[in-house]
């Protein structure tokens, strides 16, 4: 569909949902009054939920048992639980759970709990004397979702092994952004959201749409959407989606190797997104956006249940952004659709499905970043200067289908199949430039890429007896196909003066036909199985492995000659292993330690012109974690070292290994990355939220002719300091926050190179104003004290250097009805 029709299907889309959930409420009955709460489920369930914080308690009591859970939040305060285990209904959990704190409970529905605090002073009442409590809610749908939480940390996450842990529990270094540090740093896309991430260092590739996200020294190659892994090709980061954070609740970050769920991947990390989902009330927020770069933004996200028990929910988020940029040139206009139904098939199993959609128009795009001197020193550049022509554009749209099924059965177990398709398209004309000898050379031309992404996760867990003691068990495959097809039609090169370039001085070129072209296709398949077995009350070990089949198969073609050339690889029942002991110190201290294998396929290219043999190794981890303030803030230190042989090393001086590779490469065993990491996160007092975070990591060669030498200098800052801080006053209006991005310098350094970005800091500040209860506006200033630093730099020196955004004024408002 046609980018200039984006504002038509985004509306109109919005447009026609809502009509057809209006259509629906006026079709259902008038309610004369309130009906009585149905009968509960009087069927047993299993329940494993340790003494702790009476908050965190009710958490898992919502998770394991499927639950809704509604509470006043300051009746919770300073309340412990002594916990629950067995095979009990609800009802019966519930009461121990509660036992000594003087709450009382009642089912409104057999899936949704209300508690309440009898006999409180001060209570708020209603003209009718009934008591109206500001209640947390604790969803039904997993226990960790952040939305409404106004929270800096998650409850629980089940992204490294598939078994529902708090963080405490995760025998790995974790971080989450939640819905509310989204909403006051106003992240728009992903790549924002990471750079606020503790341990994580965000950069930009061969385009200004590839943006790289690197931790302990590797780059992240793995995005899971709802636990639904994507391995993202770096040619197709051109064709997908920008990962609109306005149809996400939060961001999940597993950092080390985390390839028991996910597959073949760098010992990195692991980046899972998890979407929003319907929620049990109506509820309509519509937000607007203003920048200083002259560019603005609406969104409309709606939701409300479809008939009257709730057992049908629906979700949707339209939005529409358009504008210029601070780089000279730039203009763009993107869109997004989003919608997502929820369906309680019975008491026991909910089925979910959805689709959104993405387009993106930008004129005056920029490929090739800046180049700097053949020395490596940069020019006088500033942040909006454009070394591309004004004709140069990107297009490009994303649909993605989706759905999920959980079925949780009688004895604790559930099954959970989620699917993911995405199909992406994208046509692109830009330029890069290349030194060759004294001369910068100017190279344009056009892109078309198709990229389908075809994925699925089954997986089942649940608690097993043994030896007298409850353990937990997940047993899954997950498989995907990606098929990328990318041609290319080059344009006659020009020597350039990048300190006299004028991007409007050359006329348009006319259409010319694709030169060369490739079609590759990436298929994997895994299983996996895992299980956290008790030891002691207070000794957890883990223990796991993943089997996997990968495969890959690559056709070039040039059409002049009609000359094909046809490569293929494939790693068969490859297994990596995973064990993992967390020992609790205290009811809130956790030590923990884990070791797992790497296995991880390379696009690199060597000098035989075919793809090097996969990358192996192994990461070891270990660390301490505390929760402080019943659960309210939780801090984690660890140390890690991965060691990964048969590395690809770019050879400097050799190019073109095949027609679509600027690079060759050869395998180096010995990298090693040590490093430590300390993070903060959650709540100081009840109107103080923070996020802290450190990371030391040093990536070395260990063998060979590099012993001692740095690996990755131009990537990955030995050390990297986030900060972001809000307070909300007594008047419960202001809220005001700010925060700081440190790093360390990145450099190359070579006989005849000498390229360095020295260390840098960035901060941001934010002020918020509650204007009534349903209204809020925001000032955002990004990069305050305007800082000029490159946020990437590439060895290579004559192009890929990127400038960091400049200072920005940013204004939203709010409204939620």
């Amino acid at each position: 569909m046609p980018s200039k029709g984006i504002v038509r299907q985004v509306f109109v889309s919005a447009l026609w949902m809502s009509t057809a959930l209006a259509t629906i409420t006026v079709a259902l009955p008038a309610k004369a009054q309130e009906p009585a709460a149905p009968a509960l489920n009087s069927e047993n369930k299993a329940f494993n939920i340790p003494p702790q914080s009476l908050q965190n308690a009710l958490t898992l009591f919502g998770q394991q048992a499927g639950i809704q859970v509604s509470v006043d939040a300051a009746a919770l305060r300073g309340l412990s639980s002594a916990g629950v285990s067995g095979s009990l209904t609800p009802n019966a959990a519930i009461g121990r759970l509660l036992s000594g704190t003087g709450l009382n409970y009642h089912f409104s529905s057999p899936k949704t709990l209300l508690i309440t605090k009898t006999g409180t002073q001060g209570e708020n009442t209603s003209s009718d004397g009934s008591i109206v409590l500001q209640t947390i809610t604790v969803q039904a749908q997993g226990g960790a979702t952040t939305e409404g939480t106004n929270s800096y940390t998650a409850r629980s996450m089940a992204t490294a092994l598939k078994l529902p842990m708090s963080i405490r529990e995760t025998p790995q270094s974790v971080s989450v952004v939640t819905r509310q540090m989204i909403d006051d740093k106003d992240y728009l896309t992903l790549d924002q959201a990471l750079a606020d991430t503790p341990g994580i260092t965000t950069k930009i590739g061969a385009s200004s749409v590839r943006h790289e996200y690197w931790s302990r020294g590797l780059e992240i190659d793995n995005i899971q959407y709802d636990g639904v892994s994507n391995n993202v090709h770096y040619f197709a980061r051109d064709s997908d989606g920008q990962d609109d954070m306005d149809m996400y609740d939060r961001v999940e970050v597993i950092k080390g190797a985390a390839g028991l769920t996910t597959g073949a991947g760098n010992p990195s990390g692991a980046i899972n997104l998890i979407r929003k989902r319907p929620l049990e009330k109506e509820k309509t927020t519509i937000t607007t956006r203003a920048s200083s770069w002259g560019n603005g933004r609406a969104v409309i996200d709606y939701s409300r249940p479809l008939n009257e028990e709730k057992t049908v929910r629906a979700r949707i988020v339209g939005a529409f952004g358009a504008g210029d940029s601070y780089k000279d040139y730039y203009s763009n206009r993107d869109g997004l659709f989003y919608g997502t139904i929820d369906a309680d098939l019975t008491e026991d199993t909910t089925f979910n499905i959805g689709y959104s959609y993405q387009d993106q128009k930008i004129d005056g795009f920029d490929w090739g970043g800046l180049p700097a001197r053949p020395d490596g020193s940069f020019y006088n550049f500033s942040p909006s200067t454009f070394l591309g022509h004004e004709w140069d554009y990107l297009n490009r749209r994303q649909n993605t289908l989706f759905l999920d099924l959980e079925h949780r059965f009688d004895n604790g177990w559930k099954l959970n199949i989620d699917g993911r398709a995405a199909w992406s398209r994208a046509d692109m004309r830009g330029g890069y430039t290349w030194w060759i000898g004294d001369n910068l050379w100017f190279y344009p031309g056009r892109f078309p890429y198709e990229n389908d992404v075809y994925s699925f996760d089954v997986n089942t867990s649940g608690p097993v007896e043994l030896f007298g003691r409850e353990h937990d068990f997940v047993f899954g495959v997950n498989a995907s196909r990606t098929k990328l097809s990318v041609g290319v039609s080059n344009y006659d090169a020009l020597i350039m003066d990048p300190t006299n370039w004028d991007p409007s001085a050359d006329p348009e070129p006319d259409a010319i036909a694709l030169t060369s072209g490739s079609e590759e296709k990436t298929d994997q398949l895994g299983a996996y199985a895992s299980a956290r077995f008790s030891l002691t009350d207070d000794l957890k070990l883990i223990a796991g492995g993943r089997i996997s089949w990968w495969k890959w198969d690559q056709e070039m073609t040039t059409y002049k000659t009609g000359a094909t050339t046809y490569s293929d690889y494939s790693a068969n029942a490859n297994f990596v292993p995973y064990v993992g002991l967390v020992y609790d110190v205290a009811s809130d201290l956790t030590v923990y330690a884990s070791y797992t294998g790497i296995f991880k396929p390379q696009n690199y290219y060597g000098r035989d012109g075919h793809l090097l043999d996969p990358i192996k190794g192994t990461n070891l981890e270990a660390g301490v974690k505390a929760d402080f303030l019943d659960g309210q803030l939780s801090a984690t230190a660890a140390v890690f070292r991965t060691k990964r042989d048969n590395v690809g090393q770019k050879i400097i001086g050799i190019s073109y290994c095949n027609p679509l590779a600027s690079s060759c490469y050869e395998g180096v065993d010995g990298v090693e990355t040590k490093g430590i990491e300390l993070e903060m996160r959650g709540a100081i007092t009840d109107r103080w939220n923070m996020m802290a975070g450190y990371t030391y990591a040093v990536s070395k060669y260990t063998e060979g002719s590099l012993d001692g030498q740095r690996f990755n200098t131009t990537q990955a800052p030995e050390h990297v300091f986030k900060l972001y801080t809000s307070y909300s006053f007594p008047d419960e209006h202001w809220t005001i926050a700010g925060g700081v991005r440190a790093q360390s310098k990145i450099y190359s350094k070579t006989q005849t190179v000498d390229l360095k970005q020295g260390a840098f800091v960035v901060a941001d500040v934010m002020a918020k104003y509650d204007l009534t209860e349903k209204t809020v506006i925001q000032f955002n200033v990004n990069n305050i004290f305007d800082k000029r630093y490159y946020t990437s730099i590439d060895p290579t020196v004559g192009l890929n250097n990127w400038m960091g955004a400049p200072r920005e004024f940013r204004l939203n408002l709010k409204h939620t009805f």
